[in-house]
Formats: structure tokens, sequence, C-alpha cells
């Protein structure tokens, strides 16, 4: 899924891809397609114990976060 939008956005790299989940599944799903920022969110159907165990770069209290992540002009 993670190729399939890459694709319809016409983004080449998964350096350009940021991926944000709520489960181990999804973060699991973003490290194997190799993208630059994996961040999980706590805020959905997995608590902090279980996305910790899944690789990430960030773990979040919530998406209202995610513009921390990018001050502007620096994505």
């Amino acid at each position: 899924m993670i190729f399939r939008a890459m694709e319809a956005t016409g983004t080449i790299g998964v350096h350009q891809v940021a991926t944000v989940g709520d489960t181990r599944l999804d973060l699991d799903a973003g490290h194997n397609a190799g993208v630059r920022w994996n961040i999980g969110v706590l805020s959905g159907a997995h608590d902090r114990q279980r996305l910790e165990q899944a690789p990430h770069t960030h773990l979040m209290p919530s998406i209202a976060g995610l513009g921390e992540l990018w001050p502007e002009g620096d994505a």
C-alpha cells in the first residue's frame, strides 16, 4: 500500500516518505518499505509498550504533534 501511494503521488524515493500508524502492523509496514520517518501514535489501537517493540523512528502521543517533527522548510 505504501508503494501504491508513492506511485499515485509521483513520489520516487522512500527517503521522502513518512508513515504514521497506531498498530505494530503499521510500523512493520513502514519499516519493510524503508521509509525515512516511521511514526507510531499512541492515541489509537496499541499502547506504548506494544509500539515500542516495533521498528519506529518516533512515538508520539497523537497526530496533533506531527507538525513539530518538520519545522517549516525542513521536510
